[in-house]
């Protein structure tokens, strides 16, 4: 009866900490920092030129609240945030998703930075309109026309090539997260060792759900995020139990599967908060 109790205060604890965790945090940033992030696009109009310019440094500036951008700060590369750019514009994939912005081109030579605008959606795009001495951006309505009849002009390489490298780093991260956790449950639970190969498999199958299907959906944030845990806690759970044998029953396959899950939601949300008091 005492383990029982024990058990039972130790899964209320969580679930409270959890909640504490997701409602402390800013409403429009990403869940977690091995979950999908917010993404802006800048595809280039070039029409005001005859001969195509040499575009060069791209830099973005995070303004957060300040519609005027007074103190801009640059984005850097940092784990999953980065920019990557080709000859058709740029993609970012950020720590934040609402907020103000500037963006800034070498062109030509010649550094032009734009009015500050503001990033109202999860994922943003926009055309950018280059003049001689000024840029203007256009966002991208996706519930436009014309949005229904073409894809979006994102610099699709940039789209891919982000897409990907994010995808193996929130794939590395999880795994040494829920390899460490699964092993002290293994080990606690006098359980073999082999087991561990099965956390492999599982997160090689429920991360590319998490990052890749579950953003289509254009749910709330909230929603987003119970979603991308259960997901990973059922498909994971059931892998534990087919492939457990007699070794995990369905409750030790539930118990390895939610301590592992829970650590990695939780050790995200912590880099993001952490995150986003420091910007």
């Amino acid at each position: 009866m005492q383990t029982q109790d024990r058990r039972r205060r130790t899964y209320r604890f969580t679930l409270v900490l959890m909640a504490l965790l997701f409602s402390s945090a800013r409403p429009c940033p990403a869940v977690a920092d091995i979950g999908p992030k917010p993404t802006m696009s800048f595809t280039w109009d070039l029409s005001e030129w005859g001969a195509s310019p040499e575009i060069g440094q791209v830099n973005l500036y995070d303004c957060g609240d300040d519609a005027t951008c007074t103190y801009p700060q640059l984005v850097e590369e940092m784990a999953a945030q980065r920019m990557t750019c080709d000859e058709s514009g740029c993609f970012a994939m950020l720590y934040s998703s609402g907020g103000y912005w500037q963006l800034e081109l070498d062109v030509d030579g010649t550094t032009l930075l734009s009015a500050p605008f503001e990033k109202t959606g999860y994922d943003s795009d926009f055309d950018v309109i280059i003049y001689p001495n000024t840029i203007l951006l256009v966002p991208i309505l996706s519930s436009s026309p014309a949005a229904d009849n073409e894809p979006l002009p994102t610099p699709a390489s940039s789209r891919y090539h982000v897409l990907l490298e994010s995808l193996a780093f929130a794939l590395a991260a999880t795994l040494v997260i829920e390899l460490i956790i699964a092993l002290i449950f293994l080990v606690r639970k006098q359980h073999p060792r082999r087991i561990l190969a099965w956390t492999v498999l599982g997160n090689i199958i429920t991360v590319p759900i998490v990052w890749l299907v579950i953003p289509t959906l254009n749910a709330p944030i909230a929603v987003s995020f119970a979603m991308q845990f259960l997901t990973a806690f059922l498909l994971e759970s059931l892998l534990y139990r087919l492939l457990g044998g007699k070794t995990l029953n369905w409750r030790g396959s539930f118990a390895i599967s939610w301590w592992t899950n829970l650590a990695s939601e939780l050790l995200g949300l912590t880099f993001l908060l952490v995150f986003g008091f420091m910007t």
